[in-house]
């Protein structure tokens, strides 16, 4: 038998140890995004006042809004080279870019305009070099506004009033110059000092009063000395400390006060050492905590510093983990305005870590790792009387250990007995006598020692071979747990009898069980029972008649169940009823009246399709749904918040099962979708407060972009042309903690008479706009909905086309004054003329008229003289013919009688006619007599017929009176009546 030697053990604790402290070093606490690449070699970030974030890199200077890419390249007009390590925003806004090579570039985004500061050998008051060194920092500007510019020539002043470069440079045998002129650093401390960093002569603190420099300098023979002679990088703490950055020499802090320095190196053996002794640029964040770079030779990844415990954590690339940095060559780090840390890596990548956009912790399956979840698709999680965490899954059932943040995950292993029968355990629950019951596929129900993690009583159910779904114990009587299935009905397992009994779904019965899917079961404060079905709706089961009562969705009733597949149900702290569907959103249930409210896409839902249901302690309701993790307020009744896998979520689709959604008692949730499990407290997901800046990125008119004269973000005003009333535009809200769920607004006011609110979108469109003067408003939000009121507000004018320009209207104005007078005129010509006619043809009608009343009047004299003179005769003729017929000359015949008959009836018509005649001409003067007396119609209308009948001859006509004798009297003139 062979002996391990106590070295040999030695040995292999001290590698295990040593793993362990490099395991326990590296930084696993964040979590990185990648949101966009330079495709150039890159050196630093910053962000201007505008909001936008500016990368230095060897392909031109590099502008980034959240979403889009602007690079500056080299060309006239525009950078002086494309490798430039960075870029400095003074007070007045201007940005000053160093370069390789091209000097010193300055860009005036007022103007939209570049000024290139180069040597001049002929002017001792220009820039010492063209020669930047490739460092983060070598540009700054202190309180007097003045410019301190370290190049590869030494230290230059610039006042940016009189245009001069003041040069300060090495001079030999001179202790107060400067040491070195190869500078790689400049920093302006709070008292004013100026700090440089040289590359073969340490450390330089300038005074301004004395115009002297301070040397610092390695000295081997004195450990509070600066580390190494190389300085890339200074930096002042919160605290008033210098933090150098050397090659060579790790990283110094240095106490202005005792003058020391106090060193951080690389140590192989300590894990929580520098990863590098070269130091390449180092920045403190709101946190006081430091991040170092490295050179681009060194790929040590990226280290934070905490200055109170003094260790480095280190954060490498995984490439099995998408959350890790992209490369581990990072050059530097800056912190925004809103807390958000960027991380430069050197060969493109720049990353991201954002504290508000990591806001759940998410579990998943890591094939590598078998303490992780056995699987994404996690069914059931609860929580036993110890407070400890346990799931069910489709691979096993899991138990969680909060304080290694890992999993113990259980498996059926055939050679075991004792262990789980079937890997498919659904249920997983813990009932009040302490027993934890276990159900899995093969239609067991399981008793599971904790303490030996074994199989202690197995009961299986005869009826279904099948999981048990939503496993739970009667609040009534603790004996009786009740369990669904997926397809066989609900289960009711007496733990004394050790027996199950079926209740299923019956198509002759209505009282039975709705429809055998049935997984999901609720028991109310009041003991009842109900059953969420997968198609038939919501049952209530009557314990008393074991009945079931159904309540499903009628389209006709808006009071019923909004849908039929149910996935959960809730009891909130104020006795709310609350249901949630798959087919219809969400319901609240009024159990007395038996009416259901329903909560969808009106309320905020992004679709119909809401899950597990939890309560927060302010009384909120988290639901999950097939489109994120949704806030509800039960008291405003409407979503207040949506957040999605770009939140950090697993996904945006969450279990159906009710399972799947747990609170713990110390009002953690956690819920489950298909990739993975999220877990958080809820009075911890905070709302990013930060107010983003909102800023014009693009204006165009067709394909062209008009010139303001100045960078687009900073125009304010713009004058289009008549022929050119049309623009369209992007805008960006400069919140980089989610950007793609910032939201943007605009408004034309003189235009719009409401909002524009476009969502995610950016940009915005107009034609066709008449001539006036309108301004462009616009706003954006953050990705918690945290808006800019202010936003940015753009005056547009834009001039009428030449026709519809006042002078235009003036003319037309004349020219419509001109053809109305001449109209008038016309007109009135016109109308003097026709009444000079009408005049002319009154006067011919009145002789007309005249001439005619003469002759009228000549007519009735004619007529009246005429008829007195027929008169005579007629009566003559008359009397003569009543002679001869009454025998006067003798007798007469008969013939000769009715002849004399005739004669005198013709004369006597004769004379009614004459009559006639003169009553015609009285009636124009109003002068006829009507001489009224009681008439017999009848009578009268006999002499008529009588008179008339000689007139017909030998006419197939004939006269009858029908005028009945019993008519009365009536009042007539009997002349005027025969007329």
């Amino acid at each position: 038998m062979k002996f391990i030697s106590k070295n040999t053990i030695l040995i292999i604790l001290s590698i295990l140890i040593s793993w362990a402290n490099v395991h326990a070093a590296q930084g696993t606490d964040m979590k990185f995004d990648h949101p966009f690449n330079t495709a150039s070699y890159n050196c630093s970030i910053t962000q201007d006042k505008d909001g936008f974030l500016w990368v230095g890199t060897t392909g031109g200077l590099v502008r980034y809004d959240g979403q889009d890419v602007k690079v500056y390249t080299a060309r006239p007009g525009s950078l002086s080279t494309n490798l430039v390590p960075s870029a400095l925003e003074d007070r007045d806004g201007l940005l000053w870019i160093p370069s390789l090579g091209g000097g010193l570039n300055c860009f005036n985004r007022n103007t939209d305009t570049f000024i290139w500061y180069k040597n001049d050998l002929d002017n001792p008051n220009s820039i010492n070099s063209n020669h930047f060194n490739w460092a983060p920092k070598t540009v700054a500007e202190d309180n007097d506004g003045l410019l301190w510019v370290g190049t590869q020539g030494g230290l230059n002043k610039y006042d940016k009033k009189t245009d001069i470069f003041t040069r300060y440079q090495h001079e030999p045998g001179n202790p107060n110059s400067l040491s070195d002129n190869n500078i790689w650093s400049v920093c302006i401390d709070r008292e004013g000092f100026i700090w440089i960093g040289t590359q073969k002569g340490g450390l330089n603190k300038f005074d301004k009063k004395t115009n002297t420099f301070t040397r610092y300098r390695h000295d081997p023979d004195n450990p509070d000395t600066l580390s190494a002679d190389w300085v890339y990088a200074i930096t002042e703490d919160m605290d008033g400390y210098l933090w150098i950055g050397t090659k060579g020499g790790g990283l110094d802090q240095f106490d202005k006060n005792t003058r020391k320095f106090t060193h951080y190196r690389h140590d192989p053996d300590d894990p929580d050492t520098l990863a590098n002794d070269e130091v390449y640029s180092v920045m403190e964040d709101k946190q006081g905590d430091l991040w170092i770079g490295h050179p681009y030779s060194i790929s040590v990844g990226l280290e934070k510093f905490d200055k109170k415990t003094r260790k480095f954590i280190h954060y490498r690339h995984d490439p099995e983990n998408p959350d890790s940095l992209s490369g581990d060559i990072i050059m530097s780090c800056f912190e925004d305005r809103a807390g958000i840390l960027w991380v430069i890596e050197n060969t493109g990548p720049v990353e991201k870590y954002d504290r508000q956009s990591r806001r759940f912790h998410l579990y998943r399956n890591d094939p590598k790792d078998n303490r992780s979840l056995s699987t994404n698709a996690i069914v059931t999680i609860t929580e036993d009387s110890k407070n400890q965490i346990w799931m069910g899954s489709q691979n096993g059932f899991l138990k969680y250990n909060r304080t290694t943040d890992d999993f113990t995950v259980y498996k059926h292993d055939p050679d075991n007995p004792e262990g789980l029968s079937d890997n498919y355990a659904f249920s997983v629950f813990e009932d009040n006598s302490g027993t934890f019951w276990v159900g899995t596929n093969d239609g067991m129900l399981g008793i599971f020692d904790r303490e030996t993690e074994a199989f202690v009583k197995r009961y299986k159910n005869e009826y279904a071979r099948e999981v048990a779904r939503n496993l739970m114990e009667d609040k009534n009587n603790p004996d009786i747990l009740w369990f669904g299935t997926e397809a066989g009905g609900i289960f009711k397992f007496d733990k004394r009898a050790e027996m199950f009994r079926h209740y299923e779904h019956d198509p002759d019965d209505p009282d039975t069980l709705g429809i055998n899917s049935a997984w999901m079961l609720f028991q109310d404060s009041d003991g009842v029972l109900w059953i969420g079905t997968s198609g038939g709706g919501l049952d209530r089961f009557d314990s008393n008649t074991e009945t079931f009562k159904h309540h499903k969705n009628d389209p006709d009733n808006p009071e019923s169940i909004s849908g039929n597949v149910v996935n959960d149900c809730y009891t909130d702290s104020s006795g709310r009823f609350w249901i949630s569907t798959d087919d219809g959103g969400l319901n609240k249930f009024d159990k007395h009246s038996g009416t259901f409210k329903h909560y969808t896409k009106d309320h905020g839902f992004p679709s119909n399709a809401v899950r597990g249901i939890l309560e927060d302690k302010e009384g909120f309701l988290w639901l999950g749904s097939d489109s994120g993790l949704l806030k509800f307020d039960p008291e405003k009744e409407t979503v207040v918040k949506i957040y999605t896998e770009k939140d950090g979520l697993q996904g945006n689709k969450f279990s159906y099962y009710t399972t799947s959604a747990l609170k713990t008692r110390d009002g953690e949730m956690w819920f489950a979708g298909l990739r993975g499990v999220n877990s958080f407290y809820p009075e911890k997901i905070k709302d990013n407060p930060y107010i983003p800046p909102v800023v014009l990125t693009s204006f165009r008119q067709g394909d062209e972009e008009p010139d303001f004269g100045m960078a687009i973000e900073r125009v304010r005003e713009m004058n289009l042309t008549w022929q050119k009333n049309f623009f369209e535009f992007e805008f960006a809200s400069l919140n980089y903690t989610l950007p793609e769920k910032n939201r943007h607004a605009y408004m034309l006011e003189g235009f719009d008479t409401k909002w524009n609110h476009i969502g995610i979108r950016r940009y915005g469109k107009y034609t066709n706009l008449p001539g006036g003067t309108y301004t462009l408003r616009l706003r954006g939000s953050n990705n918690d909905g945290v808006w800019n009121e202010k936003g940015v507000a753009i005056r547009i004018t834009v001039p009428s086309p030449p026709w519809k320009r006042w002078w235009a209207y003036s003319l037309y104005v004349i020219m419509l004054a001109g053809i109305v007078f001449g109209y008038v005129r016309h007109r009135t010509k016109a109308q003097a003329e026709e009444l000079e006619r009408q005049r002319k043809e009154l006067d011919q009608e009145r002789l007309a008229a005249e001439r005619l009343r003469r002759i009228d009047k000549m007519k009735d004299e004619f007529l009246a003289n005429t008829s007195h003179e027929l008169r005579t005769p007629l009566n003559g003729i008359i009397g003569i013919a009543e002679s001869l017929a009454d025998g006067a000359v003798g007798p007469v015949t008969s013939e000769q009688s009715r002849n004399l008959a005739m004669i005198s009836s013709s004369g006597r018509r004769l004379t009614n006619l004459v009559n006639d005649i003169l009553d015609f001409s009285k009636l124009k003067t109003h002068d006829l007599d009507i001489r009224s007396k009681p008439m017999d119609i009848r009578s009268i209308t006999e002499i008529v017929m009588a008179l008339s009948r000689p007139l017909i001859g030998q006419k197939s006509v004939t006269l009858e009176n029908h005028i009945p004798d019993s008519l009365p009297l009536a009042h007539a003139d009997e002349d005027r009546l025969q007329q």
